[in-house]
């Protein structure tokens, strides 16, 4: 096991990790630490959040999460549901919010840009992060800024 600043980097059963040098914001993987390719583009998209935004996401929330503002999903075929537990949601337990907040749909078209696969997304109040190797391997793929409260 490897750790970096606290973070296990290689645990004993993969010889990949991950972490986020956090002087540059540069995401390393794999043996060599090279820097993940998306973490070196010059800039970072930045998605408006507004309090109108915000009421919707409250209202669309299934379960909350103590690490993030807001947590949903999506998938290559540009479906998305909210949070509801960890790990692969099965099917019949997804809430499909397609329509319903559109911040969550500009989100989502920014993170398939970068991964066309999908996954999930989470929202913090210093950016949206997706997770490649589980908890304590965010990965920044875009910046968020908050409209000021009155």
């Amino acid at each position: 096991m490897l750790k970096i600043y606290g973070q296990i980097v290689k645990a004993a059963e993969s010889e990949y990790g991950a972490f986020v040098d956090r002087s540059s914001g540069l995401v390393f993987h794999g043996p060599g630490c090279k820097p993940h390719p998306c973490s070196t583009r010059q800039s970072m998209n930045v998605i408006k959040i507004t309090r109108h935004d915000l009421r919707s996401l409250v209202r669309l929330t299934i379960k909350r999460r103590s690490d993030c503002v807001a947590s949903f999903s999506v998938n290559e075929k540009r479906e998305i549901w909210m949070y509801v537990t960890r790990g692969w949601t099965k099917e019949e337990k997804r809430k499909y919010v397609l329509g319903e907040c559109p911040v969550v749909e500009r989100i989502a078209e920014v993170y398939l840009a970068e991964r066309p696969e999908g996954g999930r997304i989470f929202l913090k109040r210093d950016g949206l992060f997706y997770r490649p190797f589980g908890k304590g391997s965010d990965v920044p793929f875009a910046g968020v800024e908050f409209e000021d409260r009155p």
